[in-house]
């Protein structure tokens, strides 16, 4: 009925399959990409003024459900991770899998030091937050905020400073990139750069929200002096995941390679950006993402596809 060879016959399907196949895949939500972390100006309306293992006070932000408790505040912690409910000043990372007593998402849980800097001459020393000279001789700072992302509300916390930020006389240093944040005891022979971001989704349901770990694809401590390291290396390295405390299974993730020395380091290969669906208070690691539905929709359209082929050749 159809004037097809067969060869081009038994290749329409798995062309087909393909197309299915990149519409199933769109949602998933872990991508390589240099330009991972994002620049917005609300993620740096406040700064956490350089120090060892500090807080902020508890800030306001949309409510979240996370595993069940809902939150409208959170703690950031300089220690690369913000919790709710408390503050954490731990350094030496531990285990997210246990019963930990507080709920925590953690981009880079590791001794964090923003205390390090050269100095660029007066006003520019460590503890002052009124000059940010520093951060182009030594550590970045970690700000925090309120932004939209994509028009829904969000919550970003940089664990560096960006270039062009500048507080002090004249036209300041120049600078490429960004000034990630140094390691105990203030060091900033090595430096990373990270973000945590949590988006607001109660277009879906009330206190829905994803959140997002965003890298600058090369990191290069993992420890800090106090947890066994040398350099910013080995001893009780970084760890990635989240957690509701109580150690429940379902409740917390550690991304593959946590407390694994250098499993982090140099050029990541495994993607610059982690993004974690929220819904109805239970969270799903990035590889398992389950989809939204206007990406149900594409994944169907991609099944009638299938089955119209599949009609053609019968």
């Amino acid at each position: 009925m159809f004037n097809v060879h067969r060869s081009s016959r038994r290749s329409a399907v798995p062309k087909m399959l393909l197309i299915a196949s990149a519409l199933i895949l769109q949602p998933l939500a872990t991508s390589a990409s240099a330009q991972a972390i994002r620049s917005l100006a609300g993620f740096r309306s406040n700064t956490l003024q350089a120090n060892d293992d500090g807080s902020a006070a508890a800030f306001p932000i949309f409510e979240v459900n996370f595993f069940g408790i809902k939150f409208s505040s959170v703690y950031v912690n300089n220690n690369g991770n913000v919790t709710f409910g408390a503050p954490l000043a731990t350094f030496t990372p531990f285990g997210l899998t246990t019963a930990i007593g507080r709920p925590i998402i953690a981009p880079w849980f590791a001794d964090v030091d923003t205390r390090g800097t050269t100095g660029l001459g007066s006003g520019s020393g460590g503890g002052n937050a009124g000059n940010l000279a520093q951060l182009y001789a030594g550590s970045g700072l970690v700000t925090y905020g309120l932004d939209t992302f994509s028009g829904h509300s969000a919550f970003g916390v940089n664990w560096f400073s960006e270039c062009g930020f500048w507080t002090g006389a004249g036209a300041g240093p120049t600078c490429t990139g960004n000034t990630g944040v140094g390691y105990f005891a203030d060091h900033v022979d090595k430096l990373n750069a990270f973000q945590l971001i949590l988006i607001e989704r109660s277009d879906v349901a009330a206190g829905d929200f994803d959140f997002e770990m965003n890298y600058a694809c090369k990191e290069n401590w993992e420890t800090g002096d106090a947890s066994g390291g040398t350099g910013g290396l080995g001893g009780s390295s970084v760890r990635i995941g989240y957690s509701n405390g109580t150690g429940v299974a379902g409740t917390n993730y550690e991304k593959p390679g946590s407390g694994v020395n250098g499993a982090f380091l140099g050029t990541r290969t495994d993607g610059c950006r982690d993004t974690y669906s929220v819904r109805g208070g239970v969270v799903t690691p990035p590889s398992v993402v389950s989809p939204e539905p206007a990406s149900l929709a594409l994944i169907a359209t991609g099944l009638v596809l299938i089955g119209i082929v599949r009609r053609r050749r019968a």
